[in-house]
C-alpha cells in the first residue's frame, strides 16, 4: 500500500509542476525587468533627465503590470493543486508546494523561490533609494525656486527725497496671483 507522501506525488503530476516552474520563471523575469527599469531610473534621477524619467515611469508601470499578471497566474496554479490535493488546507505560496513535490522539482522550486525573494528585496531597496533621490531633488528645486522668487520679488526704488526705499520681499508668484 502506498504511503500518503507517495499518493501526493502521484496526484501532483510532473506536467503540473513543470508548468508551475515555468510560471515562476516568467514571474522572476518580470520582476528582474522591473528591477532593471528602476536601476536605470535612478541614474536618470541623478542626471535630472526629466524626459527619460517620464519614459521610464511608463516602462516601469508596464513591468509592474506584467509582474502582477505573472504572480496572479502562479497563485491561480497553486489554487488548482490546493483544491485537488489539500481541499481542507489552502496552499498560498511556493514554500507550501515544495514539500509535496518530487525532489528534482523541489530543488528547482527552492532555487526559484530564493531568486524571487532576492529580486523583490532588491526592488524594495532600489525603490527606497529612488524615492530618497527624488525627495532630495525636489528639495533642491524648491530651494532654488524660493531663492529666485525672493530675488525677483525684491525691488529697490529711489524715493522723492533721493534715498533708496526697499520694498518687502514679495514673491513673483504672489504678484501674478
Amino acid at each position: 500500500m502506498p504511503s500518503v507522501v507517495e499518493n501526493i506525488y502521484s496526484e501532483l503530476e510532473d506536467s503540473w509542476v513543470e508548468e508551475f516552474i515555468s510560471l515562476i520563471q516568467v514571474e522572476v523575469r518580470a520582476y528582474k525587468a522591473l528591477l532593471n527599469k528602476l536601476e536605470v531610473q535612478r541614474y536618470a534621477i541623478i542626471d535630472r533627465d526629466l524626459l527619460h524619467i517620464t519614459e521610464l515611469n511608463e516602462d516601469t508601470e508596464a513591468c509592474i503590470t506584467d509582474a502582477k499578471d505573472a504572480s496572479a497566474k502562479r497563485y491561480d496554479k497553486i489554487k488548482q493543486v490546493s483544491e485537488k490535493i489539500r481541499p481542507s488546507k489552502e496552499l498560498n505560496s511556493i514554500e507550501q508546494v515544495i514539500p509535496i513535490c518530487k525532489r528534482q522539482y523541489a530543488d528547482r522550486l527552492l532555487e526559484l523561490r530564493q531568486n524571487l525573494i532576492d529580486t523583490l528585496k532588491k526592488i524594495k531597496n532600489t525603490n527606497q533609494i529612488n524615492h530618497y533621490l527624488l525627495e532630495k531633488s525636489l528639495e533642491f528645486v524648491t530651494r532654488n525656486l524660493e531663492l529666485i522668487y525672493r530675488e525677483a520679488g525684491r525691488s529697490d526704488k529711489y524715493g522723492q527725497n533721493g534715498k533708496m526705499n526697499q520694498q518687502k520681499d514679495v514673491s513673483t508668484i504672489s504678484h501674478i496671483a
